[in-house]
């Protein structure tokens, strides 16, 4: 959603451009103060992935009043490699006291100081560098990078609009049983075919814009909405319309962390013909969705999403409920890999009858990879437990779900349509201890977004 802020997600791409071309262009710094064999072991630690251990070996060989620069240049690396960019700017800063003049310390240390976000530092070393006509590659790199540093400041207006259709199979749409006797009250009772289990086929569309408005680089404005109408094919009745509706401000104060503080509005309606039109309106919701992401490391990434929100029942006020609603998790970029995420949810609805009052905890996995520049999979997987905290009258026991969820989502950004085609299918199943309440449910859709 947030289009603008992906350009500062890019410009630590950028920034590792132009560190490694560096390292091909100018080489590395002469003459070593550790022996040669420690610094070869380092270096093919750190080309393993295994910078932390690199870092500890060099410190056991580290002399402080060392006036080696290559001593405090692998030192350097070692530390970035690992996540300890205090140290590895203070190493970086040690060899230009060393060599004043060096191009490689001098981007290196320009993108450790863009990591921690010192952005003008950062922005006067790449541009010292760019003065002294460096390799083409590495102009080049430096030139793009400084474009989006600069790009960043101004203001303007972003847009994203999406458009998707789908069809779909309920098998529980009317939420009932396949038995033909139940017992409510301790009661037999036989249901006719219309009161039992029915499945039905849907077809659905759903419209969303996006528009984010950018004051400056670490303060923003996003808004949001979308509308969603499914159709049933046998089941009308079921039939449904979903607005939405969010818009908040969206603060980065560093390059690590973004936090979004958007209010929001959700209102159902299904199309019972046995009511007036008047009276299809089902529920709403109304609250606020704090988000934060935290960059650990420059590979993991932290984020937590809650929601807080109070949900009216237009029928009933029994129902009426306060919602809380969190997931944490981490997002996990490998080179090769693609990137994988995990994360843990917790939720709570407290109703005005405890009936209707339930606890929820679950988790979700994902899983994100480009085969291409223009064509990108992912995968993932949810779990939800969900425990309602006292017994219905009708029913012989307390309500108790386990709901699951798989799908697979396909992007493919096409430049002759000028947008993103995207392909979605999620399977559904919710297993529930009160038969009426088990279904499953596939949906596939086919979408298409262009951002402005």
């Amino acid at each position: 959603m947030i289009a603008q802020f992906s350009a500062m997600a890019r410009n630590s791409a950028f920034a590792l451009a132009v560190a490694a071309a560096a390292a091909t262009q100018y080489g590395s710094i002469a003459h070593a103060a550790i022996t040669p064999a420690v610094e070869g072991q380092a270096s093919w630690l750190i080309q393993q992935g295994r910078a932390p251990q690199a870092l500890q070996l060099l410190r056991r060989h580290h002399s402080p009043s060392s006036r080696s620069p290559q001593h405090w240049f692998i030192l350097g690396v070692a530390a970035y490699r690992a996540g300890d960019l205090a140290s590895a700017e203070t190493a970086f800063r040690r060899v230009l006291i060393l060599r004043p003049n060096s191009p490689r310390a001098k981007l290196e240390l320009a993108r450790v100081l863009h990591q921690r976000g010192d952005m003008p530092a950062s922005e006067r070393l790449f541009r010292d560098v760019r003065s002294q006509n460096p390799p083409a590659q590495v102009a080049a790199n430096i030139d793009r990078f400084l474009a989006m540093m600069q790009d960043r400041n101004k203001r303007g207006h972003a847009y994203r609009a999406r458009a998707t259709v789908g069809v779909g199979y309920d098998s529980n749409v009317n939420q009932a049983t396949k038995e033909q006797t139940v017992i409510l009250f301790g009661l037999p009772f036989l249901l006719n075919r219309d009161a039992r289990q029915r499945g039905a086929g849907f077809g659905f569309f759903k419209g969303e814009i996006d528009h984010v408005y950018r004051f400056d680089r670490h303060f923003a404005w996003a808004t949001s909405v979308s509308f969603t109408a499914r159709r049933h094919f046998a089941a009308n009745d079921y039939d449904s319309y979903i607005f939405t509706a969010a818009t908040g401000p969206v603060f980065q104060p560093g390059e690590r962390t973004t936090i979004m503080l958007p209010v929001f509005a959700n209102i159902v309606r299904y199309e019972n013909s046995a009511l007036p039109s008047s009276r299809r309106f089902y529920s709403n919701d109304f609250g606020i969705a704090p988000q934060l992401r935290y960059a650990l490391t420059k590979t993991v990434i932290f984020n937590l999403t809650t929601v807080i929100s109070r949900r009216h029942y237009f029928e009933t006020t029994a129902r009426r409920a306060n919602v809380f609603r969190g997931v944490a998790g981490f997002d996990l970029k490998t080179a090769k890999a693609g990137t994988f995420s995990a994360g843990l949810s917790l939720g709570r609805e407290l109703a005005r009858q405890t009936i209707y009052s339930n606890r929820s905890r679950g988790f979700r996995l994902g899983w994100q990879y480009a085969f291409a520049k223009n064509f990108v999979v992912s995968a993932y997987a949810t779990y939800d437990d969900v425990r309602y905290d006292a017994r219905e009258a009708i029913y012989p026991a307390t309500r108790h779900d386990q709901r699951t969820t798989t799908g697979l989502d396909a992007i493919f950004k096409s430049e002759a349509l000028r947008g993103d085609i995207l392909f979605s299918y999620a399977h559904t199943w919710n297993n529930s201890n009160l038969p009426i309440f088990d279904y499953e449910r596939d949906v596939l859709s086919l979408g298409y977004r262009k951002t402005f």
